[in-house]
């Protein structure tokens, strides 16, 4: 029951991204076929309305997103984890620095292991993005997130949007 259950939460976790990732594209191509000539202002008004509205399906996803990864993590804690763990399972390996909170016993001695054996192969000099170093140990560092990096993207397509509606009212 267990197992069928955790293999429920994750078919259903797997959908809820690829959801959001089609969202995404769909919304890009929107903004982009929106913004590439010139509009109406009631095409730009109600491109941010569209907006709106993916933000608040995007709140929703994330949501669900985070309910299910903290089921499949109760999951985990209580039925398949064991005091010979050779590496953390699925979702508390995925939601290290959440799962840290809800199950700290657990995780120090598998994440510390772990990234002593990530940082003896890796080359922290190496792993670079633009002007940010990466630390060598996973601990160290939290990544930014694809819900940071949607928010931009709203952000963004808001701020086009609203300068295109501004240059449309004053001309």
């Amino acid at each position: 029951m267990v197992r069928q259950e955790y293999s429920e939460i994750s078919r259903y976790f797997v959908e809820v991204i690829k959801f959001r990732f089609v969202v995404i594209g769909l919304f890009l191509t929107a903004v982009g076929a929106l913004l590439s000539q010139e509009r109406s202002w009631e095409a730009y008004v109600f491109g941010m309305i569209v907006v709106f509205a993916l933000i608040v399906l995007e709140i929703r996803n994330r949501i669900i997103y985070w309910q299910l990864a903290y089921r499949g993590m109760a999951i985990e804690r209580d039925f398949l984890i064991d005091d010979k763990l050779v590496s953390l399972p699925f979702y508390m390996t995925m939601f290290r620095s959440q799962a840290f909170v809800q199950y700290p016993d657990i995780l120090i001695a598998s994440v510390q292991r772990q990234s002593d054996e990530l940082a003896a192969r890796i080359d922290a000099e190496k792993l670079r993005f633009l002007w940010w170093r990466i630390p060598a140990r996973i601990k160290e560092w939290v990544p930014p997130s694809h819900s940071f990096a949607i928010d931009v993207m709203f952000l963004v397509a808001l701020l086009l949007m609203l300068i295109a509606l501004l240059e449309k009212l004053i001309n």
